[in-house]
């Protein structure tokens, strides 16, 4: 089974991959974002990790969802995934895969909270 990384390095020089890349799926175009938008406030995305995002997302879309509308990426779900998609996790990579679920279901529990707040 070849790690991520492995995967990565076979793309060549210094190109970020996502797994579109690895599938040799096209990349999508983004629309453009509103002057005024928020994000323009938020931090830079660590693009060298974009991979572990895509990741996130393949594996968030394929379990289930908590009362607040967050994945609940588990380390089980991710084991599955690896073990699916033939592709090897080093185990900070899976490390990060739960925590970014763990945010993710913070965050979705307070704009809930927020939402029941202003009733």
């Amino acid at each position: 089974m070849e790690s991520g990384r492995e995967q990565i390095a076979k793309l060549g020089g210094g190109k970020l991959a996502t797994l579109a890349d690895l599938r040799g799926e096209p990349t999508p175009v983004k629309p453009p974002r509103p002057p005024d938008d928020p994000a323009d406030d938020a931090p830079e995305f660590p693009h060298p990790l974009g991979y572990l995002w895509d990741i996130f997302r393949e594996i968030a879309d394929a379990v289930r969802f908590d009362d607040h509308g967050a994945a609940q990426v588990t380390w089980s779900e991710i084991r599955s995934w690896s073990e699916l998609m033939q592709t090897a996790l080093e185990p900070w990579e899976i490390r990060a895969l739960v925590d970014v679920g763990r945010v993710g279901q913070t965050v979705a529990a307070k704009a809930y909270s927020d939402r029941l707040s202003r009733k």
